[in-house]
């Protein structure tokens, strides 16, 4: 058996979704996943290293990474925008009602 079999056989399914509330994510390749509330979330950004380019959620518990070898291929910016505003939209709501006609509506079809 070859080392990437071997490796595919131990590591954790990686799954992603996105629910009213949060994500579930891997935490990292080898780790199990973890559910971060949009709530809970203070930045999400796309960034660029050696490896390639990932998404970053910071978060009141740390920082979760999301590499694009993770995901469908040109998605990453899409998953990343999609999560910045259901932040966006968590954060509004936690701060309670703002004047009439100022939502901002859902974002259907993630």
């Amino acid at each position: 058996m070859g080392l990437a079999a071997v490796v595919a056989a131990i590591r954790p399914t990686c799954k992603f979704i996105i629910a009213e509330t949060g994500i579930t994510c891997p935490l990292n390749p080898f780790a199990c996943n973890v559910t971060i509330p949009f709530s809970e979330m203070s930045e999400v950004s796309l960034k660029s290293a050696g490896a390639g380019d990932y998404i970053e959620i910071r978060h009141s518990g740390g920082k979760v990474s999301i590499p694009s070898s993770f995901l469908p291929c040109g998605t990453l910016t899409h998953l990343r925008d999609a999560l910045d505003d259901y932040r966006r939209q968590s954060a509004a709501t936690s701060q309670g009602p703002g004047p009439a006609g100022s939502g901002s509506g859902s974002h259907a079809g993630v």
